[in-house]
């Protein structure tokens, strides 16, 4: 898939932005057991390929589950709480009433 890689390279200079190769990483998304071992650069050097990758906060998976990114949130929303209880007397003791 080289063709693709030359498309976005003459994109990125037709737009005047400049990819970082070190920055980029390469997530095969496919549905089948077995995933092709194709091997991408940018520039001379080759892109590291990942499973996961966190894109616009949302965490991509290789197999088009969001269970990274409901199990990382989750966590997340769970240190906040534990936070929150920690430090809040009213959510600790749940018998008072506010007034």
């Amino acid at each position: 898939k080289q063709w693709y890689q030359r498309r976005v390279r003459g994109w990125s200079i037709e737009n005047k932005i400049k990819f970082h190769p070190a920055k980029c990483k390469v997530v095969r998304t496919s549905l089948k057991r077995k995933n092709l071992n194709i091997l991408y650069h940018l520039d001379g050097v080759f892109l590291c390929s990942d499973a996961h990758e966190r894109d616009l906060g949302v965490i991509l998976s290789s197999k088009m589950s969001y269970a990274d990114h409901i199990e990382s949130t989750i966590s997340k929303a769970s240190q906040k709480l534990g936070l929150v209880k920690r430090h809040c007397e009213v959510v600790n003791n749940t018998r008072s009433r506010r007034t």
